[in-house]
């Protein structure tokens, strides 16, 4: 494997680590009604009104991470078709 490649690989890999590390946080009030509190670190999690501790959105977490993924490995691919 190239240089390059396992330095796709590494950045792609530190992206998700800071996106699990700093994830999309989520209140659901009442039923129907969700307020997006969003960005902060996984261990000191927003909080609403003083009292509500806020949830990781887990599904607008889950795409990003996907996105990221298939971003690298698009990236992946066309510099190993690049450099043939």
């Amino acid at each position: 494997m190239k240089r390059y490649h396992k330095g796709i690989i590494l950045i792609g890999a530190l992206i998700i680590i800071l996106m699990l590390l700093f994830p999309p946080f989520h209140v659901v009030y009442q039923p129907g009604i969700e307020i997006d509190k969003g960005y902060a670190f996984i261990l000191n999690p927003p909080i609403f009104w003083g009292q509500i501790t806020s949830t990781v959105n887990i599904s607008r977490l889950m795409i990003q991470v996907a996105g990221s993924v298939l971003l690298c490995a698009a990236v992946y691919i066309l510099v190993c078709a690049y450099t043939k």
